[in-house]
């Protein structure tokens, strides 16, 4: 990793770190926060995915997944923006549908990387098994108790959580593989 990802990442780890006590300090409000966090992550991604397709993924093999996903990131994102006048319940479901898929993928990610021997799975296991916790208790929160306050600060746990880890792997050191 440079030295530009590193300060990259934990200059978003600080970011979401940052809201995160936003959306704690004004509970009220913090589902419109989370929906712009949301939405302004997958927009970013997506837009990067884009622009590492036309730079160079296009002449890759299997470079137009990276094509698909930007599209579909882009898509969502927008969606996302679109979720500020609906009730509190569709918003709770949807933050329960992509907490549980980022979840699930980053625990079939660290069982990946433990089946080929690497030592930071068990980071990525706990991230997972944290954004599955968050899901299921935003879901206990915002529709069992009917509360948006008590979403915002689970969401709000839970991005602290990811901006720790993210500043915590831009720490990490990374191997270098050399082929002879």
């Amino acid at each position: 990793m440079t030295k530009s990802n590193r300060l990259k990442n934990i200059f978003s780890g600080l970011l979401s770190i940052g809201f995160a006590i936003l959306m704690i300090a004004l509970p009220a409000d913090g589902y419109k926060l989370i929906l712009f966090i949301v939405g302004l992550a997958m927009i970013l991604s997506g837009i990067r995915k884009l622009v590492f397709y036309l730079s160079m993924a296009r002449h890759m093999v299997g470079g137009k997944s990276q094509l698909f996903i930007g599209l579909i990131e882009l898509d969502l994102g927008a969606f996302t923006y679109s979720l500020n006048d609906i009730p509190l319940i569709y918003i709770v479901l949807y933050l329960l549908a992509y907490h549980a898929f980022v979840g699930g993928i980053a625990i079939l990610r660290s069982l990946e990387a433990k089946r080929f021997g690497s030592g930071h799975w068990k980071l990525l296991f706990s991230t997972g098994v944290i954004n599955i916790l968050v899901a299921l208790f935003a879901v206990i929160g915002g529709i069992a108790l009917g509360s948006p306050a008590v979403t915002s600060y689970i969401y709000g746990a839970g991005l602290i959580w990811s901006g720790i880890t993210t500043i915590a792997g831009a720490f990490r050191k990374t191997a270098i593989v050399y082929i002879p």
